[in-house]
């Protein structure tokens, strides 16, 4: 069976979308680390995505 060059397509943005993923999981991170007020930013987060769910 030859893989189409659609699925070649696919795999190649799922491994971005991974990559991508990592690191923004790194940023959040250091973020976190460097950022005294993580709780707060955290709450402004949650607040944002609950007005983005909302609307």
């Amino acid at each position: 069976m030859v893989d189409s060059p659609d699925l070649e397509i696919l795999n190649q943005n799922e491994v971005k979308f991974a990559v991508s993923i990592q690191l923004i999981a790194k940023e959040l991170e250091n973020i976190m680390l460097v950022m005294p007020h993580c709780l707060w930013a955290s709450e402004r987060m949650l607040s944002t995505t609950s007005l983005f769910k909302m609307s």
